[in-house]
């Protein structure tokens, strides 16, 4: 498509191939297009000067998340419509207590105890296949390991997924009162514990950061855990503790990992109820940023210039089973999520699981330490097991 063919010309010489469009108006056009992923690859596919404007006027808005409500309901973001999200998997359940792994996969349990990994916002990412929990082995017990009671009401659970590579999969499974560290190789027949001087590794939550396994444990500690894998079970090599927790208390407030502007952050949410009502109206978020100092083992309050590094041109998407940055700029015109910004969702819990619950996502601004705004409000129908969670494109990986 450089150029009309010569029989189109009529001799006319002042028709002119597309290459010969300015940058900048090549630019004005792209910007004119839906912000789909293949209309920029048509876009850029016409001419050189075409793809050379594609490749300096980057996608804009970026790939928001979706929501994933405890209903089964699927919000967009930054549109401002719910969308239906088809899942079909024949002989699947939904699993309980776990719906994402690296904020991009929803988790099934199949009738015949193995878990699948589906990443419904990419078709090409296909899927992957796990060993059930019921695998699981006790450590050695008077010098006999056994497989550990499992059932449908007391798990153990899976809390959160990490695929850490091609041949390993970590999770954090509820197990006896307990949030255990578990490893397996995608195909493989079984999990196993990840086991420390006979010990099992106990954690709150598990991050993949620059290619390594951290361990976050309830007292704010970071464990950096190395596996070894070769033709038979993962297996711990090394547990070395590179965080103490550095805080004068341990207040049992939700607190988020991930990796923003190349560091690793903690985000505590100091969240408070002040009355009834709809918990958006009434919430009073606080929200704190830590900084993973790995050269002084702790964790640092993120202000001035290191916030601005970490936060500047992007939003923190907050939520218990995968957080993430994702770049959007300064702009907020196409949904309200700019720059500097902290995404979070809070509902109320009802022990009658007949009563629908007020849900809300709302945006915090890390600049003015104010609410900005509610993103959504609405009443939701709770269902056994399925919690809220967003769910982020493979892209943003």
């Amino acid at each position: 498509m450089a150029a009309a063919p010569a029989a189109l010309h009529h001799g006319d010489p002042t028709i002119r191939s597309w290459s010969d469009l300015p940058l900048d108006l090549a630019a004005a056009v792209l910007r004119r297009l839906p912000s789909r992923p293949l209309d920029r690859v048509r876009f850029g596919a016409v001419c050189t000067q075409w793809c050379a404007a594609a490749r300096e006027n980057p996608a804009m808005p970026p790939h928001f998340p979706w929501l994933a409500l405890a209903d089964q309901t699927f919000y967009s973001l930054p549109a401002t419509a719910f969308r239906p999200l088809p899942v079909h998997l024949d002989g699947h359940r939904q699993l309980p207590h776990a719906q994402t792994s690296c904020g991009e996969w929803l988790v099934f349990e199949r009738h015949d105890g193995a878990i699948t990994l589906m990443s419904p916002l990419s078709a090409a990412a296909g899927t992957i296949v796990l060993p059930g929990l019921h695998t699981l082995i006790d450590p050695p017990h008077n010098g006999e390991p056994s497989k550990i009671a499992y059932d449908d009401v007391h798990g153990p659970a899976i809390r959160k997924l990490v695929v850490c590579s091609d041949n390993l999969v970590a999770a954090a499974v509820v197990h006896e009162h307990n949030v255990k560290l578990a490893l397996c190789r995608p195909g493989a027949a079984s999990w196993s514990w990840a086991i420390v001087g006979g010990a099992n590794v106990i954690v709150q939550d598990i991050i993949l950061y620059q290619g390594q396994l951290y361990a976050f444990s309830r007292d704010r500690c970071l464990t950096a855990v190395s596996i070894t894998v070769d033709d038979h079970q993962p297996a711990v090599s090394s547990v070395d503790r590179v965080i103490n927790s550095g805080l004068d208390s341990f207040p049992f407030n939700p607190c988020y990992l991930l990796e923003s502007g190349g560091a690793l952050l903690m985000i505590s949410n100091y969240t408070s109820r002040s009355g009834g009502g709809h918990p958006m109206a009434a919430a009073a978020a606080r929200f704190t940023v830590y900084v993973a100092s790995f050269e002084r083992s702790r964790w640092t309050i993120a202000r001035g210039d290191i916030l601005e590094a970490v936060s500047n041109g992007r939003a923190l998407f907050l939520g218990p089973w995968c957080s993430r940055s994702v770049a959007v700029g300064g702009h907020d015109q196409h949904g309200s999520v700019g720059g500097n910004s902290i995404v979070f969702f809070t509902y109320e819990r009802f022990y009658d699981d007949r009563k629908r619950m007020p849900f809300c996502c709302g945006v915090f601004n890390l600049k003015t330490r104010r609410l900005q705004q509610s993103l959504l409000q609405v009443s939701v129908q709770p269902l056994d097991g399925f919690r809220a969670t967003w769910l982020f494109p493979p892209s943003q990986a």
